[in-house]
């Protein structure tokens, strides 16, 4: 049981995200523990209650939708966590999933269910991640649904081509956006990304993770 520690959920079905969780423990100053519900077993969360300063819930292949034990027992150990006042970053299906868990409703964008890949320039609202300014850029996206009706008790801070593309909770220190700002240029190909991009397309995206985990640092102090 590690104390004063910030938990990343890696919920992936096939690939694991192991580049950008490496990336987000160079950036972090607390201990980082990682936990792959999928791939290995969510036994290790229940091992991981104490010390929970903050919460990075990454992307799936599934849908908040599905029937599944991992993802039943997922929710059961996040409900206390997105109560608790730890900061919490919701990632692609985090971003979904928190969503769902507040009351809003999610759906699939395309008709044909095909995947939408590439990037998405998204404008953020001034808030205290980013400094307080509006923060714009280009951030990798891959995905087949998306928040299509916004919680009560959250509201949008980031606006793109796609409603709901990045939301904030009214109260508690709950962000969660559709894109993958802890995206690397590896992870990027694990994604389906298409062509190389410059290491360069992942700055702004990797800006905004190094911003919230240095502000759940600043929480823990």
């Amino acid at each position: 049981m590690t104390e004063n520690h910030i938990v990343v959920i890696d919920p992936a079905v096939e690939t694991p995200a192991t580049e950008a969780i490496a990336s987000i423990e160079r950036i972090s100053t607390m201990p980082v523990t990682t936990h792959q519900p999928v791939l290995k077993s969510s036994a290790s969360l229940n091992k991981d209650v104490s010390g929970v300063c903050g919460l990075i819930l990454l992307g799936s292949m599934a849908s908040v939708h599905d029937t599944l034990t991992w993802k039943d027992e997922l929710v059961d150990w996040l409900r206390p966590v997105l109560r608790s006042g730890a900061p919490v970053l919701g990632i692609c299906f985090g971003h979904q999933l928190i969503a769902h868990e507040f009351g809003g409703k999610i759906e699939f964008l395309n008709p044909d269910k095909k995947h939408i890949r590439g990037f998405r320039s998204i404008r953020f609202q001034r808030g205290e991640l980013w400094n307080r300014e509006a923060a714009e850029g280009e951030l990798v996206v891959s995905h087949r649904e998306g928040v299509t009706e916004t919680p009560l008790s959250m509201r949008v801070i980031g606006t793109s081509s796609l409603p709901n593309d990045a939301l904030r909770h009214e109260t508690l220190p709950i962000w969660t956006m559709q894109a993958h700002p802890e995206t690397t240029p590896r992870y990027y190909q694990d994604l389906g990304g298409e062509g190389t991009p410059d290491a360069t397309s992942f700055v702004f995206g990797n800006s905004l993770i190094e911003s919230f985990v240095r502000f759940t640092a600043k929480q823990a102090t």
